[in-house]
Order: structure tokens, then sequence, then C-alpha cells
């Protein structure tokens, strides 16, 4: 099992590497703003997408930051192949400041440590999708090596709720059977849309199921 400290120092190693272009946040000392593109609100690893019926991707996994599109956060995702990919929230203030009270986010985030992870949604990430909200970030993990849920991390106080599955807290240490793949968000009904593949339990696209789970305004404007 993987376990977490080295999810930890994984999570540490992504925020070294994937900073280079930005010192480490201080209050009133804004990062460079990212690099003028669409910034994407969903990320998926390649493996998924192809095994959902999408085309090969020309890459499964890209290591990079994932900027949000409107808010001043960013995902640090590190490929770590067989091991499962693992991600890092950062604060990283550029051109946009996170919708609602701007005096507790920055009571939680202005100073160190900059980086939030923890290896119950971080260890071994199928996907994850911005809230159109601007304020939350879901997130699906695998069982393999991960937790198995699928969860809300709510960005300005640093809060998880966990969504799937119901009736337990799950671990990397105690794992649900199935592993959550987020497939889209949306924005008019506010649900949730993914697939839950019972991995751990059996195989075969006979053990998957899609859901649609409601996300109380994460999918609003």
């Amino acid at each position: 099992m993987f376990d977490s400290y080295l999810s930890s120092m994984l999570a540490f190693m992504i925020t070294g590497a994937l900073l280079s272009s930005c010192a480490v946040p201080r209050a009133g000392t804004p990062c460079a703003s990212p690099p003028a593109v669409a910034a994407p609100y969903e990320w998926m690893h390649g493996a998924w997408k192809e095994s959902l019926g999408g085309d090969k991707p020309s890459e499964y996994c890209k290591q990079q930051l994932y900027y949000q599109p409107n808010g001043p956060f960013a995902v640090a995702l590190y490929c770590g192949d067989a091991l499962g990919d693992q991600i890092a929230i950062l604060y990283y203030p550029h051109d946009t400041e996170v919708p609602g009270d701007r005096a507790t986010m920055r009571s939680v985030w202005v100073g160190e440590p900059f980086a939030w992870f923890d290896p119950v949604w971080s260890t071994d990430v199928t996907s994850f999708t911005w809230g159109f909200d601007g304020r939350h970030l879901f997130v699906g993990t695998s069982c393999i090596y991960g937790s198995g849920g699928l969860f809300a991390l709510e960005l300005a106080n640093r809060s998880v709720s966990q969504l799937q599955p119901v009736g337990r807290p799950v671990t990397p240490d105690a794992p649900s059977e199935s592993i959550f793949v987020i497939t889209g968000l949306d924005r008019e009904r506010d649900l949730l849309a993914g697939v839950e593949d019972f991995a751990c339990r059996n195989s075969g696209p006979e053990s998957r199921q899609r859901f649609s789970f409601p996300v109380s305004g994460g999918g609003g404007s």
C-alpha cells in the first residue's frame, strides 16, 4: 500500500519542481500571471479517457500546474505512473481572487504552508474539476493506491467533504472498493457526473456504473 508519508513527500516535491517560474507567494507579492491560454476546468487521466470511449491521447498524464480558471489557486499534478498520480493545491495568486470572504481566505492561505494536500484526496487521483463558483475543487481517487472516494474541497477555508462513498470515511489505508472518475460538471443543474468502477472488487465493463451527484452550488456561476 502506498503509504501516506511518501504521498506527503511527493506533494512537497511537486511544489518545488513546478514553481521554478515563481517565488513562494508572500502577502502582497503575487506571482506572475499564468500563460495567456484558456485554463481547462477539468482534468482526467488519459487512460480513463481512452477506457471510457475516447481516443488514445498523446500522453496519459502531463506533469504541470493546472491553474484555476476563476480564482487564485492551482493544482500541482505529479504523474506517478504505476504508483498513481498525486496532487497538491497551491495558493497561487495572480489576477483573480477567490469569491467570498477574502479575509478568511487570507488568514488560512497567506504565509507558510502555501501548499495543501492530504493522502485521503491527493493520492492516486484519477480526475479533478474546478467548480464554476470559484470556491470548490472536486476530486476523484482510486481504491488501488488511494482512498477510492469522491471529494469536494472548499478552497477558501481548506475544508473537505466526502461525497462518495456514503456511510464511512475512506483513507488509503482503509479504501473503498471503487475508483471514482469525474467526467463532467453540469453548470445549469449543479450536477457532478462521473463513473464508479468497482475495480477493487471485480473487473470488466459490467463492474462500472455512472453517477450524477448534486453539488449544491459548486457548479453554479
